[in-house]
């Protein structure tokens, strides 16, 4: 990220301290449709800054510096936290568990089929794998021990 260096002004903060390594650098970003009436000639009706996405960063490294513009490298906090992501393909909507099994936990009578529709035949109770198998055995609000990442399929 390319900082505007007016007046030395970050060159004084990296001199003070560290070259700013470990700074939070906080996005505001609001799509042009609902910026604030005073950037439009004739005002905006559909104003309106809470329609913004944040995202935080953190300074990693000064790439460049002059008396004009100072560069950052910046990184995700989830980047320098020593944060570990599972080694296994991540899926938003399929359980990865084995149905019965100690992960999955459930030992309770026969619920529905693999396509959850109810059923309390032995023989036909089987999970489909998805958020709504889950939530049939484990109905609220009883912690539902899906196998899956549900907010892996969320964005912002």
């Amino acid at each position: 990220m390319i900082f505007a260096n007016v007046n030395g002004f970050i060159t004084a903060i990296n001199q003070d301290f560290n070259d700013a390594l470990g700074a939070v650098v906080t996005r505001h970003q609001v799509p042009e449709i609902y910026l604030d009436a005073v950037n439009f000639p004739n005002g905006n009706p559909q104003a309106d800054p809470t329609r913004e996405a944040v995202s935080k960063y953190l300074i990693e490294q000064k790439q460049d510096s002059n008396s004009d513009f100072v560069t950052y490298v910046l990184a995700l906090p989830s980047e320098t936290d020593g944060a570990l992501i599972p080694a296994r393909v991540i899926q938003a909507d399929i359980c990865s568990w084995q149905y019965r099994s100690a992960d999955c936990g459930y030992d309770g009578p026969p619920v529905a089929d693999e396509k959850d529709q109810p059923t309390t035949d032995p023989l036909k109770d089987r999970c489909s794998k998805k958020p709504a198998g889950c939530i049939k055995r484990y109905p609220r609000p009883q912690p539902m021990p899906f196998g899956g990442f549900l907010g892996a399929n969320k964005l912002g």
